[in-house]
Order: structure tokens, then sequence, then C-alpha cells
């Protein structure tokens, strides 16, 4: 007997997605001869629409659950994540997309749904590939984004037309911002964006050149960030002689700066 027949619908709801948590889509490869790969996949929290009917319509017909974009069980389940979603605000991390998956297809995804982005996690893509979602990220106002994580270690001013201003200055919810760019030049960044009047916090790992620094153009930045209460500053030292070396190196110079607001 279902002994779920007495729960309401919502319920039900909350339950799977708490079984979400607990039992995500798991996606894992290895090589293990030069010419073949070991690939795992899990469907994980899945499997409920699976176990009935009440369960599949329950699951299907809640978008909140198919939220969390992922490619890990192939381009079939990314269409069913896409459309089940409905209109509801979406989550991508390039960790959801394995290595394998066409990155021009995962630009895409990001330009074609940028207004309904709540979270965009881009953890050390492939910035030779991705020029389109530089493009995006700077021509487009993602009006529902709250929280962006970018870290790209090849980044540089030669990706970007002329400043990098995120999201035109359009994208007003936003609070958290990692931006993780060793190599590129911090005067190269937009500091005059409306983006910094509303964030809660602010973690920047950027360069700069010649031993030239002017910490009065970020100062007035973060005079406007009334609601920070995080912030944490890593400016590398960056010469001419180093330009060819690679920006993890550990001879570099660190600045770090990390200042809760107790306010």
């Amino acid at each position: 007997m279902d002994s779920t027949l007495t729960l309401p619908d919502e319920t039900l709801t909350h339950i799977f997605a708490f079984l979400q948590t607990v039992d995500p889509i798991v996606f894992s490869q290895r090589r293990v001869a030069l010419n073949r790969k070991y690939v795992y996949r899990a469907m994980g929290w899945l499997c409920v629409t699976f176990v009935n009917r009440r369960w599949r319509r329950v699951a299907i017909g809640n978008a909140t659950l198919w939220t969390l974009w992922t490619r890990a069980l192939g381009n079939r389940w990314l269409g069913l994540f896409i459309a089940r979603s409905k209109g509801a605000r979406i989550t991508i991390s390039s960790d959801n997309f394995p290595d394998d998956y066409d990155t021009d297809h995962l630009s895409q995804l990001i330009h074609d749904h940028h207004p309904r982005i709540h979270a965009l996690l881009l953890l050390d893509p492939y910035w030779d590939i991705h020029r389109g979602i530089v493009d995006t990220l700077v021509d487009k106002p993602f009006t529902t984004l709250r929280i962006f994580h970018l870290q790209a270690d090849c980044l540089s001013s030669d990706d970007v037309r002329a400043s990098l201003n995120l999201f035109n200055g359009q994208s007003t919810q936003l609070q958290h911002i990692v931006l993780d760019l060793p190599s590129f030049p911090y005067d190269r960044f937009n500091w005059n964006s409306p983006l910094f009047d509303h964030l809660v916090s602010l973690d920047f790992t950027m360069s700069f050149e010649k031993e030239v620094l002017r910490i009065p153009r970020i100062a007035h930045a973060l005079r406007r960030t009334r609601a920070l209460v995080y912030l944490a500053m890593d400016l590398r030292e960056r010469t001419v002689e180093d330009s060819d070396i690679d920006s993890n190196d550990e001879g570099s110079t660190h600045d770090v700066v990390r200042e809760p607001n107790h306010e």
C-alpha cells in the first residue's frame, strides 16, 4: 500500500525537493585506457518520476524541481529540464555540463534564457571557445540574476571589446558576485556600474600592471555598496615580463583584503 496517498500534493513536492539535496544526479568519468573512458551516471532524485503515476504527475508538474539544469544524463534529459522548468527561475552551472558537451551550445543556452537565470556559475570555462558567453555577459540584461560566479584563468583584456561592463549594468537583483580573473586587469572592469548598488557580497581576483594601482577607483565603487557584508579582494601585480607566465605562478605578488562589514 502506498503510504503517501494521504499526503497532499504540496507536501509530496516538498519531500521531492529534499530528496534533490540528498540524492543528486551524478555524472563522473575517468580514462581507463588510451581510447576508453569509464563513465558513471546515476539518476538520483529523478527516480521518483518512475514510481507511480501520481508521483510522476506531481514531480513533473512542479517547475521548481527542474530549475537546476544539467546535461549529466544527455541532451534528451536536458531538453526535459528546459521544458518542465516552464517559466521558473533557473540555475546554470558549467559543472553540470560534461567536458564533451559542445561549448557553443552552452553559450547559446545562456544567451537564449538569460532573462530567467537566477544563479550563473561559470567555473574555469574554455574562453577561447566561449567568446559568445563573454558577449552575452556584457550585452544582455540579466534581470533576475542573484548569484554570479565567474572563474576564468585566461580571460584577458583582449577578450572584451572595451571594458568588462557586466550585464550592461542592468541586473538590479544581483546580490552575490565572485570574479576569479587572475589575468584580467582590474582597470578594464567597469567600477562605475550600477551593479554595486545592491551587492551583499563581493569577492574578486584581478591583476594590475606596471606597479600602478589606483585604489580610489575601487573605493568609489565600494562606497555605493550600502548592503555589503562580505568583501574579499585579491589584486595580483603583473609586469610586462610576467605577461607570458601563468597567472597562478607562486612568484606573483598577492595583496589580499578580506573585510566583513559589521555595521
